[in-house]
Protein backbone atom coordinates (compact mmCIF):
# COMPACT_ATOMS: atom_id res chain seq x y z
CA UNK A 1 0.00 0.00 0.00
CA UNK A 2 1.35 3.43 -0.91
CA UNK A 3 0.68 6.47 1.15
CA UNK A 4 -0.45 9.61 -0.58
CA UNK A 5 2.23 12.26 -1.12
CA UNK A 6 0.76 14.47 1.62
CA UNK A 7 0.99 11.63 4.16
CA UNK A 8 4.57 10.78 3.12
CA UNK A 9 5.53 14.45 3.46
CA UNK A 10 3.91 14.65 6.91
CA UNK A 11 5.72 11.52 8.08
CA UNK A 12 9.03 12.78 6.68
CA UNK A 13 8.53 16.11 8.49
CA UNK A 14 7.73 14.28 11.73
CA UNK A 15 10.91 12.22 11.36
CA UNK A 16 12.97 15.40 10.80
CA UNK A 17 11.35 17.05 13.84
CA UNK A 18 12.02 14.02 16.02
CA UNK A 19 15.65 13.88 14.83
CA UNK A 20 16.15 17.54 15.78
CA UNK A 21 14.55 16.85 19.18
CA UNK A 22 16.76 13.80 19.67
CA UNK A 23 19.90 15.75 18.75
CA UNK A 24 18.96 18.56 21.14
CA UNK A 25 18.24 16.09 23.95
CA UNK A 26 21.53 14.29 23.34
CA UNK A 27 23.42 17.59 23.43
CA UNK A 28 21.73 18.56 26.71
CA UNK A 29 22.52 15.15 28.25
CA UNK A 30 26.16 15.44 27.15
CA UNK A 31 26.37 18.95 28.63
CA UNK A 32 24.93 17.81 31.97
CA UNK A 33 27.14 14.73 31.99
CA UNK A 34 30.25 16.86 31.39
CA UNK A 35 29.23 19.18 34.23
CA UNK A 36 28.94 16.19 36.57
CA UNK A 37 32.26 14.76 35.43
CA UNK A 38 33.97 18.13 35.89
CA UNK A 39 32.57 18.36 39.42
CA UNK A 40 33.75 14.86 40.28
CA UNK A 41 37.20 15.51 38.87
CA UNK A 42 37.48 18.71 40.87
CA UNK A 43 36.49 16.89 44.06
CA UNK A 44 38.90 14.04 43.32
CA UNK A 45 41.67 16.49 42.49
CA UNK A 46 41.22 18.16 45.88
CA UNK A 47 41.41 14.77 47.61
CA UNK A 48 44.61 13.94 45.73
CA UNK A 49 46.17 17.31 46.57
CA UNK A 50 45.31 16.96 50.26
CA UNK A 51 46.62 13.39 50.41
CA UNK A 52 49.78 14.37 48.54
CA UNK A 53 50.41 17.29 50.88
CA UNK A 54 50.04 14.99 53.89
CA UNK A 55 52.30 12.36 52.32
CA UNK A 56 54.98 14.93 51.49
CA UNK A 57 54.91 16.10 55.10
CA UNK A 58 54.98 12.52 56.49
CA UNK A 59 57.84 11.47 54.22
CA UNK A 60 59.84 14.67 54.74
CA UNK A 61 59.94 15.35 51.00
CA UNK A 62 61.69 18.62 50.19
CA UNK A 63 61.07 18.57 46.43
CA UNK A 64 58.27 17.00 44.44
CA UNK A 65 58.56 16.63 40.68
CA UNK A 66 56.26 15.25 38.03
CA UNK A 67 57.54 12.00 36.58
CA UNK A 68 57.84 13.61 33.14
CA UNK A 69 60.31 16.15 34.57
CA UNK A 70 62.69 13.48 35.90
CA UNK A 71 65.33 11.85 33.73
CA UNK A 72 66.13 9.10 36.25
CA UNK A 73 65.12 8.24 39.80
CA UNK A 74 65.23 5.09 41.87
CA UNK A 75 61.89 3.48 42.76
CA UNK A 76 62.53 4.56 46.34
CA UNK A 77 61.71 8.14 45.31
CA UNK A 78 58.41 7.25 43.63
CA UNK A 79 55.49 8.08 45.93
CA UNK A 80 52.74 6.79 43.62
CA UNK A 81 52.03 3.58 45.52
CA UNK A 82 52.06 5.37 48.88
CA UNK A 83 49.73 8.04 47.53
CA UNK A 84 47.35 5.39 46.16
CA UNK A 85 47.33 3.63 49.53
CA UNK A 86 46.59 6.92 51.32
CA UNK A 87 43.73 7.69 48.92
CA UNK A 88 42.18 4.25 49.40
CA UNK A 89 41.98 4.63 53.18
Amino acid sequence: MLWPASRRAAVAEEIRRLKVELDQSAAEINKRQQTLVDGLLTAMEMQVIEALQALVKEEGVSMLLKESAVYHADDYHNLTDKLAAKLSQ
